[in-house]
Order: structure tokens, then sequence, then C-alpha cells
């Protein structure tokens, strides 16, 4: 299956989807309201895309980063009489690169496994194992599996080990996590297509996985939760600039159904692009006001290939022209309601793809998709024209990829850094955690920052993210990692200490995440010089004990 195109669709948009390229060879559901279409045939992404709406094609998402349970407010409730909270009875899914199974830190105290089923998207099954496992591909463990120690699947790479034992981590060793008796499901993502990655123009070998696949796992543990009757709290530290960055995408309208489903919670990193110079941000003009172009600039050193992101609001249009480091000028390409143009520079050797879609299928808004091919190193100028402003106050924002997707480097000369939360960051619903330093009491410099392009609030929060202990995988020693993945997991097992208490123990019996999110913005704790809520901090900084203290 990892030969064949898949794309994301909503209900009952497939069938006219079917219709556009040919009969699907298979389609999975996800919930109840969207599906992964996969077609194994002879087509690209790059051909089939220009006859698909711009929200169908799956992104490609990488890792979000490769004393602070004391700052939390968690050993404070645990000393708290009643309130001895461990994470028990609650289900801690992560879809990421897989967990090290065999690590003692998530063991029971009587050497049980506390890890009750693993999907490794990247094993191949054999026989009827795929029919029996319950996934589409790959292959799942259950626990008897973990065990005895039988399952062939483990973490190469080390990022899903550590999210898991910085908030799910017993306490045998010198460091314990957040929830240290929850249980644990995780999801080994398998790499994405090579085609796949072409279309976005990512040629570095940085970990990339599809938004489908991501969407798949998420499916499977929401299954599993359902299948043990155990709370979930979904935990997922991956990150993408391609998006509206409103939340308004198939992938993050799913997470926010999940957020508002009985005893269900999702967790995301905000991304750490506030310091990449990778967003730029336009003047705001008022509705119906023509002038020059705007003049954007980027600098190129080394990356040959990358996508840029126009977004724009309802009814507005732009038309683009592009000047080369070396004088060349690309002539302006005027707007066309979809479909793509390809124009060359024919001494620098660079080739652009330009994709218009005047109204994108989920959001309505505008989007231009610039795809670059043997980027000359140098000042490129991106010019952007109004061609109609309908919008009372107009506006449009451009993003450049994620760090790793790139070789090299790209940065705008003059970025924006607010708007910077990463994809699924934005879903609106969701909680989403930006990262602080508890010994600096500053937000982490690479901490997306808020608010969304519509104005919406994330992050939501931020939990502690400088210098978190955990494990990699093939290894008993501790690491020390700095990022918005290590405030996540904080923030989900904070989450999963708080489902014992609402649903486990009967307190908020139908609690759900939209309503953790509340309960933990009324006890976050706020510094009263700040004005909130604010683009770095949200509504403030976790805190369990001060959420707990309020409702109880």
């Amino acid at each position: 299956m990892n030969r064949c195109l898949s794309f994301l669709v909503q209900y009952p948009e497939y069938l006219a989807l079917a219709e556009s390229i040919a009969p699907p060879s298979d389609i999975f559901q996800v919930g109840d309201q969207l599906a992964v279409v996969v077609y194994c045939d002879e087509n690209t992404y790059e051909l089939a895309g220009e006859n698909l709406p711009y929200s169908s094609v799956p992104k490609c998402l990488g890792l979000a980063d490769i004393g602070h349970l004391s700052e939390m407010g968690v050993l404070a409730v645990e000393s708290l009489p009643g309130f001895d909270l461990y994470g028990q009875g609650v289900l801690l899914g992560i879809v990421d690169t897989g967990i090290d199974y065999r690590q003692e830190i998530f063991q029971n105290r009587d050497g049980s496994s506390r890890i009750i089923g693993i999907w490794d998207q990247t094993e191949e099954a054999q026989g009827e194992e795929e029919t029996l496992s319950g996934v589409p591909f790959g292959r799942a463990y259950e626990q008897e599996e973990l065990e005895d120690g039988s399952a062939k699947t483990g973490d190469s790479i080390g990022h899903g080990t550590y999210l898991a034992s910085v908030a799910a981590g017993n306490a045998n060793g010198a460091y314990r996590g957040v929830a240290p008796e929850c249980k644990i499901a995780a999801v080994r993502l398998r790499q994405a297509p090579e085609d796949l990655k072409a279309y976005w123009r990512i040629d570095t070998d940085a970990p990339c996985y599809s938004e489908t696949d991501v969407l798949l796992g998420i499916a499977y543990l929401v299954r599993l939760a359902q299948q043990k009757n155990l709370p979930l709290v979904l935990l997922l530290a991956l990150e993408t600039n391609s998006g509206p960055h409103t939340g308004e995408g198939l992938f993050q309208a799913y997470l926010d159904r999940l957020s508002r489903q009985r005893s269900t919670a999702v967790v995301i990193a905000a991304g750490n692009e506030a310091n990449a110079a990778h967003h730029y941000e336009s003047r705001m003009r008022q509705a119906g006001e023509y002038s020059e172009a705007e003049e954007v600039q980027f600098t190129v050193r080394g990356a040959l290939g990358l996508t840029a992101e126009l977004w724009g609001n309802v009814g507005d249009l732009y038309s683009i022209d592009l000047l080369s480091p070396g004088g060349g000028r690309l002539g302006r390409i005027p707007p066309v309601s979809e479909g793509t143009l390809t124009r060359s520079f024919l001494l620098e050797g660079t080739t652009v793809t330009v994709g218009y879609q005047t109204v994108e299928r989920r959001s309505g808004e505008a989007v231009i998709l610039l795809k670059f091919e043997g980027l000359t190193d140098g000042i490129w100028t991106l010019f952007v024209y109004p061609e109609r402003l309908l919008s009372v106050q107009s506006q449009f924002h451009i993003w450049l990829p994620v760090r790793q997707f790139l070789r090299g480097e790209a940065y705008f000369l003059r970025p924006e850094p607010d708007v910077t939360v990463t994809e699924p960051g934005n879903a609106n619903l969701a909680m989403t955690f930006g990262a602080y330093d508890d010994l600096t009491e500053g937000v982490l410099p690479e901490s997306g920052r808020g608010f969304t392009r519509t104005g919406v609030v994330k992050p939501d929060l931020v939990a502690p993210g400088a210098e978190i202990p955990g494990i990699l995988s093939d290894t008993q020693e501790y690491v020390f990692r700095t990022g918005t993945s290590s405030a996540a997991a904080c923030a989900a097992g904070a989450a999963i200490l708080f489902m014992e208490w609402g649903i486990v123990r009967g307190n908020r019996p139908f609690l759900n995440g939209t309503q953790i999110k509340s309960f933990f913005i009324n006890g976050a704790r706020r510094e009263e010089n700040r004005r909130f809520p604010n683009p770095q901090w949200g509504y403030g900084n976790l805190d369990l004990y001060g959420t707990l203290s309020e409702i109880r």
C-alpha cells in the first residue's frame, strides 16, 4: 500500500472524488465523516493533485522536536487528601515513531507491561495476520505479545519512546513521568511515500509522515480505547506549515470532533517555528483599496526545492510575479479559478509551479501554492498584486516549510513570529501547548505563537518544555530535550491525571477534551503584568493543582 496514493475526503464527497480519477482500490473510514481513499495505479500525486481540492492531498508532517512535575502542580496534587492521582484506568495514545515496549519504565510493579497495543505501520504482515490484526496494513500487536516479548516492533528514532516516558514513565528510575500508572498504546508511523514527498518538494531525509497514515493511526487508538473501555488522551507531537492555519482543515475538524467526544482528549504540540523566519504577514488593506504590489523577499541557501503557501481571505484575489537573484523576471501570473501553471528561469535553471485555488474546497479561501525546483542561492522577491479585495480588512499570509523539510536554508527577510503554531495545532477545540523554561520563566524562542490566522486563541496554554528528562529506545540512559514536544508530553500526562479524577473516580463522568481544556484554562497560572490571552502564553501556565483547587 505504500506505493499507492491516498487522499483525505469527507462524506459524501468521496463518490465525486472517485469518479474524477478512477474507481478507488480501497476506502477506509475515519470516524463518521471522514475517509481515506486509496488508488493503486500508475498515477502520481503531481498529476492527481491537479484534479483535487487542496484539502484532499495529504500533508507531510515531521517531528515537532527532536523540577517540571512541581512546576505543573502535579506533586502538589498528590499531597492533597483524596487526590493521589497516577493515571490509573486511563489510556495514553501516541501516534509517532513507535515505542520501545521492552523498557522497564513502561512496566507495572509486578513486571507486566502497561502497553496494551501497538500498530506498527512499517511492518509487512504475513498471511492472515493482516486480517486478524484489524488494521489496513502493517501489523498490530496485542498485549499478550508485548508481555512475552515476541512482538517484532520498536522505535529506531526514539521520539515516540521519549514522549511516552515523559508523559507516562513509571517511578522505577531516577525520573518519573507525569502519569506513571496509566495504560499506553502507540502507533509506529511508516515514512511517507517518495511520490508524496516529491509533490511537496521535500528532498531531505528527515522523518516525514503522511497525514492519511496519521489519521488512520488515530482511528486505531480510538477504536482500541473503546474496545478496552478506557478514557483516551491522544498525544500528537507532529508539525507542518502546510495548511490554512485557521483550524479549518479536514484533519483538524476530526480532532475537534474527538475533543467533543466523551472520555476523549487531544493534546497537540504548538511546533517550533516561531524563530524560524518561515512566516510572512502582509500589511492590512481596506476593502477595495488597491496599490502597487507588495514585495516579499526571502533568502535561499542550499535549499534546492521548497513550497510556499499564500493564503488570503474569502473573496480576495491576488496575482503574483517573481524576481530571481540574478535579475530574471517571471512575468505577472494572473489568478485562475483552479489549476496549475509552470514557468522557468532559463539562466538559473529554476522551475516554478504555481497552483491556484480561488475557492479552496474546505475553507472557501484563496490559496496559491508555489513549488520551486532547482533554486538558486540568493534573495528572491515575490511580488503580490491585489486583483480584488472584498474583505473589510484584507491581508495575506505566506508560510515556508518547517525546518526539517528544508535542505539548507530558506527564510523571509521580514518575518512575522506570530501566527506560527504549526498544523494540526490550530484545531480549535483540541488542546495546543507551547513551551516555556521553568528556570527562566520565559517562553522558548522557538515555541509556536498564536493566534490563528482568524484570531482564535492558540496556543491554549504553555507547559514546561526546557531540558525535560526522558529515555530513548535501546537505552536506559536519560536524555534531556527541549521543545514543544516535551511540553505537550507533560501536558498529556496532566490531562491523564485529570481524566482519572473526573471519569475513573466518578467526579465528572461525562468529561471530554473541550471541558478539560476549559478547566485547565480556569486553573492556569497567569502573571499579573501580562495581558491574556496572549499569542505566546495562550491563557497561561498549566497548573493542575490550581485547576483541581478551583473545582474541589
